[in-house]
């Protein structure tokens, strides 16, 4: 999720954290996940209550599976759900009058990074935790981090980027960036590319040097990067685009005109380009090519891909939640088990996270328990 938020202190920022239930409803227990399920998901492998709200999408290394709670990081047995290791951690921001927004696990079978409260860069060993090092932002906070082989960047609520080396967390170079709302980065091997309001920017990796620039008319949005293709969103006449951009030129592939009036996020899996927030579009990431709309009166995840079905968690405005299937090329809906809730959303999340498939596994949060099935072919 990627989303400009107001810098706050990081004792308002641990005790909106500790107090996140005052955001929900309790209400009675819906149909249980395993009740329910047919088609889509074959054998049950293990469930495991981790007492408080999870907040990432689970992140699979070798035989471990790790998430975030709202007060830990806990790495799980992929085969049996034990807990192998657990971490205190304290996540959370507050975007005044919306509601929480939770920082993500970033890494590799190497590191494991997180941002604590709002302004400590914090990196641990994925296969026992252990704190490697840790950087404070102090009096600034942190928007967002992410992490590119050997290089953890961050993004500096005043206006700053900087990248560390991952392993000691070495600051191999800093810059100013644009004074702009909606900083959000997308990278790989050889170049960062930023956005920041209508302003695009890409930097060399290695050194920070700015290599091209580019001011579009309205908003960009989100980004992502595959290989040396840039994929964002933005506004134009209050009219929602999806554009493939060559990274090294800046200039336009193609195309796509959205009717959708809300910011999309995009995720992207084998030749597909997946657009998704209150619908969920498929497009041909190639040529631009619409394939495929599901819409919602609600949110939909980040889907994931196994075989030819796509996967994914939905959230209605009635605060009930589903994880779906549809055939990926397609687009027709297989199944929806429903997911038994314990809550209802007073404020609604601007994000739900995702399903996770490593072999013919998918793994799934819902609420404070994380559920591994094996997937039907």
């Amino acid at each position: 999720m990627k989303t400009k938020i107001f810098a706050l202190t990081t004792i308002f920022a641990i005790a909106l954290t500790i107090a996140v239930e005052f955001f929900l409803k309790k209400t009675s227990p819906g149909i249980e996940t395993d009740a329910a399920y047919s088609i889509m998901l074959n054998e049950k492998l293990w469930s495991t209550n981790l007492v408080h709200n999870i907040i990432s999408t689970p992140l699979v290394f070798e035989e471990n599976v790790i998430v975030r709670t709202t007060r830990d990081i806990v790495a799980l047995n992929k085969e049996n759900g034990s807990v192998v290791w657990k971490a205190p951690s304290i996540a959370g921001k507050l975007i005044p009058t919306i509601s929480i927004v939770e920082f993500p696990l970033v890494g590799n079978s190497d590191i494991l990074a997180v941002v604590e409260r709002t302004d400590v860069v914090n990196v641990r060993s994925p296969a026992t935790g252990t704190v490697i090092w840790e950087s404070r932002i102090q009096p600034s906070t942190v928007d967002e981090i992410l992490l590119v082989d050997h290089v953890l960047l961050a993004v500096i609520h005043d206006f700053k980027l900087v990248a560390y080396k991952a392993n000691s967390g070495m600051v191999l170079w800093d810059v100013d960036v644009p004074h702009r709302t909606g900083l959000n980065i997308a990278a790989n091997p050889n170049y960062v590319v930023l956005s920041a309001s209508n302003q695009v920017k890409v930097y060399d990796i290695q050194s920070g040097k700015l290599v091209k620039e580019k001011t579009y008319e309205d908003l960009v949005r989100d980004i992502i990067l595959d290989n040396e293709t840039l994929f964002l969103t933005y506004t134009y006449n209050r009219e929602w685009y999806i554009a493939s951009i060559d990274l090294i030129s800046l200039e336009n592939n193609w195309t796509f005109k959205s009717n959708n009036a809300n910011n999309l996020n995009l995720s992207i899996s084998g030749e597909y380009l997946y657009a998704y927030n209150n619908a969920l579009i498929s497009i041909k990431k190639d040529n631009g090519e619409f394939q495929w709309q599901v819409t919602s009166q609600g949110l939909f995840s980040a889907p994931a891909t196994y075989d030819d079905k796509l996967y994914y968690i939905s959230l209605l405005e009635n605060s009930h939640k589903n994880i779906c299937s549809l055939e990926t090329k397609s687009g027709i809906e297989k199944e929806c088990i429903s997911l038994s809730s314990k809550y209802t959303y007073i404020t609604p999340p601007l994000y739900i996270d995702g399903p996770t498939i490593v072999d013919s596994i998918i793994i799934f949060n819902n609420e404070d328990t994380i559920n591994a099935f094996r997937v039907k072919p």
